[in-house]
């Protein structure tokens, strides 16, 4: 087994245009255009590229602990409904099909280890931890991020809220700050 390919997906990451990922009781289907990742389903907006990354990174440098030349059925190591299935795609090269890279997350085989399979017919025993980590929600791969700036050249900022000490009526605050040579001053 010291001698045996760990990797249960062999895909070249920076060739992925396509990935579907699904768990328990969700999924999503993302794609990559123009250089920037884009959530498809289960709703079609920006998708987190850190989130989406380091899924990527985790895939590719994912490592079996052990393998089980003689498998038992898919329905026995939960492999026929998997915890998480993951299906990588590249872009198409000339005319021809892209490739697709299929790893499925079953079962805890034990404490520590989960069934998977992947690039091979023999069943890779995977870390439970490394599963722990995987995204497993809409949220995780939705982009996240109200602003967008280098905060060292920011000039002025304002900020609005409702007071929530105002007795009756909604009362809105409003704090600004402007930037100059002293620093940073704020009214009110």
């Amino acid at each position: 087994d010291d001698l045996r390919e760990r990797r249960p997906l062999r895909f070249d990451r920076a060739g992925v245009q396509r990935i579907e990922v699904q768990w328990v009781d969700g999924g999503v289907v993302l794609q990559k255009s123009d250089g920037r990742w884009r959530m498809l389903a289960p709703l079609e907006t920006d998708a987190d590229s850190e989130t989406v990354e380091t899924l990527l990174s985790d895939l590719v440098f994912l490592r079996a602990s052990g393998f089980v030349d003689a498998p038992p059925p898919d329905a026995e190591v939960g492999l026929d409904a998997p915890q998480y299935r993951v299906v990588v795609q590249d872009a198409p090269q000339e005319g021809k099909e892209p490739l697709r890279h299929e790893l499925r997350i079953g079962s805890l085989l034990d404490a520590q280890l989960r069934a998977a399979r992947g690039a091979e017919s023999a069943l890779y025993q995977i870390p439970n931890e490394r599963f722990d980590k995987l995204p497993k929600t809409v949220v995780a791969f939705r982009f996240k991020s109200l602003a967008n700036f280098v905060a060292t050249d920011a000039q002025r900022f304002e900020i609005s809220y409702a007071d929530p000490s105002a007795q009756g009526a909604t009362q809105v605050v409003t704090i600004t700050g402007e930037n100059s040579d002293a620093g940073w001053t704020t009214q009110p």
